[in-house]
C-alpha cells in the first residue's frame, strides 16, 4: 500500500460532494486521483472491477464528520474484508492512509512481497493487520507480478520498460515503484 495523498482542491471538496447522494461521481475522482488503483490492495481498477467508496474509520460514516478525508476507493473484496465498526475498535490507534510519514513507516519487503511496520510502531502494525496488507495471497501475487515484469525488465531498456509498464497498468502500484524506480 502506497501513502495516500489528499488534494483540498479536489473535486469533491470544491464542488460540496456528498455520500451517499453524489457516491457515483466521488467514485470517479477518487479512482482519478488514485492514479486507478484500489488504495488498499493496489490492484488497477478496470472497468469489471467491483469498487466501494470506503470509509476508512467505519465509525465516521454516516456522521457529520465523514468527509473527503475518510473516503477512499478500493475493492470491494477488500473492503468487506476489513469489516465492520467493531472491528475498527480492535485496531486502535491506526496509522491513517493519508499520512505524510505513511511510506516510511509501512515497509515493503521485495523478497516476500509482504508489507510490514517499523519496529515498535503500533500505529503501522494495527494498518497492516487491519487491511490484511500481509495477506499471503496477495504477498504471492506481488512476487509473481515481479518475477514477470522483472524477466521482461532484463529484455528492455529501461526507458522502454517504463514506457511499458506505464501503458499495460499492472497491479501493485508500490510494488513496482519500489523495484523498478518508476512512478507510477
Amino acid at each position: 500500500m502506497k501513502g495516500v495523498k489528499k488534494n483540498r482542491s479536489s473535486a469533491i471538496v470544491t464542488s460540496g460532494l456528498k455520500y451517499p447522494a453524489d457516491r457515483t461521481q466521488i467514485r470517479q475522482v477518487l479512482i482519478s486521483e488514485q492514479g486507478g488503483y484500489c488504495a488498499y490492495t493496489e490492484y488497477y481498477i478496470g472497468v469489471a472491477t467491483a469498487v466501494d467508496v470506503e470509509h476508512f474509520n467505519p465509525t465516521l460514516k454516516g456522521t457529520p464528520a465523514d468527509c473527503y478525508g475518510n473516503w477512499f476507493e478500493v475493492s470491494h473484496k477488500w473492503n468487506l474484508m476489513k469489516g465492520a465498526s467493531s472491528r475498527w475498535h480492535d485496531f486502535q490507534p491506526i496509522l491513517h492512509p493519508t499520512n505524510p510519514d505513511f511510506d516510511s513507516r509501512i515497509i515493503f519487503d521485495t523478497r516476500t512481497g509482504t508489507y510490514f511496520a517499523k519496529n515498535d510502531d503500533n500505529e503501522a502494525e494495527n494498518l497492516v493487520k487491519y487491511l490484511f496488507l500481509d495477506n499471503p495471497e496477495l504477498s504471492s501475487e506481488r512476487i509473481k507480478t515481479l518475477e514477470n515484469l522483472s524477466f521482461l525488465s532484463d529484455k528492455l531498456e529501461h526507458s522502454d520498460f517504463e514506457i511499458f509498464v506505464k501503458k499495460l497498468k499492472p497491479n501493485f502500484r508500490r510494488t513496482i515503484e519500489t523495484v523498478f524506480n518508476i512512478q507510477l
